[in-house]
């Protein structure tokens, strides 16, 4: 991470993540399935955002970034909010 480079204090960066994250979800064929397929139709989604993409589709109400490469997928059953 950032706080092991130095350049965030490692501290905060936990307390960020301690304060953010709720519930932790296991990568599953399906995810993984779900990734690929978004992957293979938008040829410029990178597989990261395809797998946080099929993750949140599936374990969220909705999607929040701040990456607008991510607007065009308009094929998840989850709304996408380009902050």
């Amino acid at each position: 991470t950032g706080a092991r480079l130095g350049h965030h204090d490692e501290q905060v960066v936990r307390g960020f993540f301690r304060d953010l994250v709720s519930t932790i979800v296991p990568f599953t064929v399906d995810l993984a399935e779900r990734a690929a397929e978004l992957r293979a139709r938008h040829r410029t989604l990178r597989l990261p955002d395809a797998i946080v993409l099929a993750t949140g589709e599936r374990h969220a109400d909705s999607i929040v970034t701040a990456d607008d490469r991510w607007g065009p997928v308009g094929d998840l059953q989850r709304p996408i909010t380009v902050i």
